[in-house]
């Protein structure tokens, strides 16, 4: 994992991914609710989850989305929850 660090122009290797089931890390984004937790999934060929990781590449848990089809997702982001005020 690469982290841009705060006033800099670089980056640096923060760890390696730990699990066998996260082999083709596409998308990431950073929770807003849980600091240091990432959320990555697979690019193509796996089934409708993300995976929590932290900063340093430690596996925290797998996220089945229920009612979503994963067919070549590419890129995550973050945005508002379905509720005013809430992620």
């Amino acid at each position: 994992l690469l982290s841009r660090l705060r006033g800099s122009a670089g980056q640096v290797g923060r760890g390696r991914l730990d699990r066998w089931d996260i082999r083709e890390a596409s998308g990431l984004a950073a929770s807003r609710k849980h600091g240091g937790v990432l959320y990555t999934h697979n690019d193509s060929g796996d089934r409708n989850r993300v995976f929590a990781i932290n900063e340093w590449g430690q596996y925290l848990g797998t996220y089945e989305l229920a009612g979503a089809e994963a067919r070549d997702w590419e890129d995550m982001a973050i945005g508002p929850g379905p509720l005013p005020g809430e992620h």
